[in-house]
């Protein structure tokens, strides 16, 4: 297949478990599959003994921007699948991924992300620049407006992104960035270097969310936000904003999907015991 699949772990290792035998049950696998222990315990885990997986380990805590930075640079194959480790993917993502970079133009393919315990589904974002107030703003694309198409380009996509590796020579993931907007550095890369995201809307990932416990957190909580914002304001001359909209403004018929949709997915967790 010609991917190599990166993720992280810090804890959650059950989740990583999910995620891995996803990769390795799909329709096609990844031809390697890396993970960066990030674990205050790193190769001490009997998951990664149970995978095929070829592992990088650190001595000390790193944030998962140079995290994905040090695994960009441990791959071989044409393609690089990023995936969270907390995420597992649908039986077609990556053949569905694969098909539309080798089929089309795009060198940047992202799937769409699914919270088991919400209604709705995240196909990506367009951003929007305020040149007055100085504002980028990221504001989401529902999958209740796109549902009828087979793709959709965005300029921010989930973290689910497959690309072709030598892309990675033109962006990078910037270590400054401790635990937070680096996807937003690396989705302005892209939109520099005039690099489109193909959303594919059949390809989709499922997220299983949930806090870090105990001695193995990322230190996210003692870790200030705005040191990582100030860097980006202070790299690209725009402060990051989100657009929050609400899912209230949908028929009763499209509801019903979502609803349908999330039992769906509930289903698929109790299942998978997530």
């Amino acid at each position: 297949m010609d991917v190599t699949a990166c993720t992280t772990v810090v804890s959650r290792w059950e989740k990583l478990d999910n995620c891995l035998q996803a990769l390795f049950s799909g329709n096609q696998q990844p031809d390697e599959v890396i993970v960066l222990d990030n674990s205050n315990t790193p190769g001490a885990n009997p998951v990664l003994e149970k995978h095929d997986v070829s592992v990088i380990e650190v001595e000390e805590k790193i944030g998962p921007s140079e995290a994905r930075k040090r695994l960009s640079d441990s791959v071989e194959t044409p393609l690089t699948l990023f995936i969270d480790a907390d995420v597992s993917a649908n039986s077609q993502a990556l053949e569905r991924l694969h098909s539309r970079l080798t089929n089309t133009e795009y060198s940047v393919a992202a799937g769409i992300w699914s919270d088991y315990n919400k209604f709705y589904r995240r196909v990506g974002n367009s951003l929007h620049f305020d040149p007055v107030e100085r504002n980028v703003i990221k504001k989401p694309i529902s999958y209740g407006d796109v549902q009828d198409f087979e793709t959709v380009e965005v300029e921010f996509s989930t973290p689910q992104v497959m690309l072709e590796t030598q892309v990675l020579d033109q962006v990078g993931f910037d270590p400054e960035y401790r635990f937070y907007f680096e996807w937003w550095d690396f989705f302005m890369q892209l939109r520099e270097i005039e690099e489109p995201i193909l959303t594919v809307l059949d390809a989709e990932f499922i997220h299983e969310p949930g806090g870090y416990k105990g001695n193995e957190s990322t230190r996210h909580d003692n870790y200030d936000p705005k040191i990582d914002q100030q860097y980006f304001e202070e790299k690209w001359g725009y402060t990051p904003k989100t657009l929050d909209i609400e899912d209230g403004t949908y028929s009763k018929s499209q509801l019903k999907r979502r609803a349908s949709h999330y039992l769906k997915l509930l289903d698929v967790a109790q299942k998978r015991k997530l």
